[in-house]
């Protein structure tokens, strides 16, 4: 059964899917509201029903406007225009509502001439089309710029991916050097001696301060090379950190240390690992690589995972 937990985070996924303009459940959600409100006739509305109209659709109008600003680069990093944009896009709805009633009107009469049985179910339908038919070329249109600056990043000459060759920090050093101590079997000997030599990748240009969920390494021609050469390292370290419980996982290519990531444990509901993979969770939560005393080790067999003495 969920918890309250898993319910809260299924919650707020669904928000953040919301408020993204690209995301199906936008296109969904703003279609079938716009065709809701299109049923209520205004005219037929005393003063105060057709205030409250009138905040539905300016409501409705803001939320489209602030998915849609999410992904202007410009606005990304200020909120605060965002917001600006967001708030003038809503009262110019409130402004112009006489005269989006008054054209409603005229427009529900000549459907009404025409023969129209059900001038207002019409025109709701008409309105889920057009808001669908805009959700959806303004995705693909969202979806070209953002393919066609990838292509602009890949073919630059300075590639935004490079990466420079540091010292493995001394938190992953110990963490990877706790795993490879807990045996003498699986390579361990021949990466213990990688790893005093080994060095650290990470990208060129990086700024920010989050630890990485996965460091990668460099290790000089001509080192040992481990047997098996391309394998997880049966022993892992778990850890537990916020409630949530995750583990150590050392890998090897080629019979070369290759990396050493963090990753959710396996008792991990469904719920919790949706979560984790859209962002939920992230590296700022975590706020530094475990210390050794604080792993659990276990080591892989033909039954599972097994707690290492």
């Amino acid at each position: 059964m969920p918890t309250r937990d898993d319910v809260q985070r299924c919650l707020r996924t669904s928000l953040r899917r919301l408020g993204d303009a690209r995301s199906v459940e936008h296109g969904v959600v703003t279609s079938a509201a716009t065709g809701a409100l299109a049923l209520v006739d205004p005219a037929a509305l005393g003063p105060r029903a057709r205030f409250a109209l009138r905040l539905a659709n300016a409501g409705l109008g803001a939320v489209i406007v602030w998915a849609s600003l999410r992904d202007e680069p410009q606005l990304q990093a200020d909120t605060s225009l965002r917001g600006g944009l967001t708030a003038g896009a809503a009262g110019l709805t409130l402004a112009a509502a006489e005269l989006g009633e008054a054209a409603d009107a005229r427009f529900q009469h000549r459907l009404r001439r025409a023969g129209v049985p059900a001038p207002r179910v019409a025109m709701a339908l008409g309105a889920v089309a057009a808001t669908a038919a805009s959700w959806w070329f303004s995705k693909r249109s969202a979806d070209q710029r953002e393919l066609e600056e990838l292509e602009r990043l890949f073919t630059d000459e300075q590639s935004p991916f490079e990466t420079v060759l540091v010292d493995v920090p001394g938190p992953i050093r110990a963490v990877v050097a706790a795993l490879l101590e807990r045996t003498e079997d699986h390579g361990s000997y021949e990466l213990r001696a990688q790893l005093q030599l080994a060095r650290a990748t990470t990208l060129a240009d990086r700024t920010d301060e989050a630890i990485d969920l996965v460091a990668s390494f460099a290790v000089p021609d001509g080192s040992p090379l481990a047997v098996p050469g391309n394998a997880n390292f049966p022993v892992i370290g778990r850890f537990t950190w916020g409630g949530q419980v995750f583990e150590t996982v050392l890998s090897a290519q080629e019979g070369r240390l290759a990396n050493v990531s963090l990753v959710p444990a396996g008792d991990w509901t469904d719920v919790e690992l949706a979560a984790w993979y859209d962002q939920d969770f992230d590296e700022a939560e975590l706020p530094a690589w475990p210390d050794p005393a604080d792993l659990e080790f276990l080591v892989e067999t033909r039954e599972g995972l097994k707690p290492l003495a």
